[in-house]
């Protein structure tokens, strides 16, 4: 596949990520190919969707780690871990 083809089923996706998603929730999109990880296959992308913080969320700090699960030993008062499942890969 050539990079004019990639570049244009890359921007299709966003924008459909977009439409299921509110406004502004989307930060960006970061692209995920073979020479990144060996799992992805030659040819193949992954897209990784970075999110905003949804209103009212305190930043995170140094003491959380992604998906929100607190670091043993140094919990946030007033909060809750919350799991966090992946989407699987779309081929």
């Amino acid at each position: 596949m050539d990079q004019a083809a990639q570049d244009r089923i890359k921007r299709e996706i966003e924008d459909h990520v977009r439409t299921l998603l509110p406004d502004g929730a989307l930060r960006r999109v970061e692209w995920q190919s073979h020479h990144d990880d060996p799992h992805i296959e030659p040819g193949e992308l992954l897209p990784s969707l970075i999110l905003t913080e949804p209103p009212g969320t305190a930043p995170r700090t140094a003491r959380t780690r992604p998906g929100n699960q607190e670091i043993p030993g140094h919990p946030r008062p007033g909060t809750q871990a919350v799991p966090v499942r992946a989407a699987p890969a779309v081929a």
